[in-house]
This record gives structure tokens, sequence and C-alpha cells, in this order.
């Protein structure tokens, strides 16, 4: 007969489209008012202790990542998208150490009929 083993190793997670107010651009104009940026991450978390717990003590909360990304440009400003998503990721990192495999999407509009979009 054969071993049948439960092993999730992670689970993937994703939250999209959030909303940040930052302070971009490379002109001082540009950068007097926020602008809204998209942000959207995906992740991976090794789940079996929550599944087995049912405690959010023992997953990623959420909620306070997303308000981690909302709060993260608040007294920052970035001259290029590219510097954003740079620190951005980093910050996300060393907050949030537990989440592996993350994938960052950070979305400015300056143009009607399109966008920019940095990924890693």
């Amino acid at each position: 007969m054969k071993a049948f083993w439960y092993s999730v190793p992670a689970m993937k997670f994703l939250l999209r489209d959030i909303e940040i107010f930052v302070h971009l651009g490379v002109s001082d104009e540009e950068r007097k008012k926020s602008q809204k940026v998209l942000v959207s991450i995906s992740f991976e978390y090794d789940t079996r202790k929550a599944e087995q717990s049912d405690d959010i003590a023992d997953t990623v909360d959420y909620f306070a990542l997303e308000q981690f990304l909302r709060n993260f440009p608040s007294n920052k400003e970035f001259h290029l998208l590219e510097k954003l998503h740079r620190d951005l990721f980093d910050a996300i990192q060393k907050q949030f150490p537990e989440i592996q495999n993350v994938r960052l999407t950070v979305q400015k509009f300056p143009f009607e009929s399109g966008s920019i979009v940095m990924k890693n």
C-alpha cells in the first residue's frame, strides 16, 4: 500500500490593487501633491500551523499587511517609480520575513491612455 502525505509547504496569497498615495515624480511640481498608485502583492506562506490551530497568530495578518502598504509612503518622496518599488519591496521583506516568493507590482497612471507597471 502506498503512503500518501498531506503536505502543503506553502499556499499562495494575493492582495490586488491596493490604492496608496505617494509623492512621486521627477520634477518638484509633480511631487508637490500625492498621486495614486496601485500596489498588488502575491506571496507564499507555510500555512500548516494555522491549518491546525485556526489562530490568527499562526498566519499572516492580511489586514496588517494591507495597512503596512497603505502607510509605507507617508513622509517619503520618490523621484522614480523604480526607487519606490525597490524600497517597498525591501520594507515588506523586513517587516514580514515569514513570507516567501514575494511578487510586487506598483502601477502609476501618468498618462490618459496607459500606465507604467513595475514588477519583480
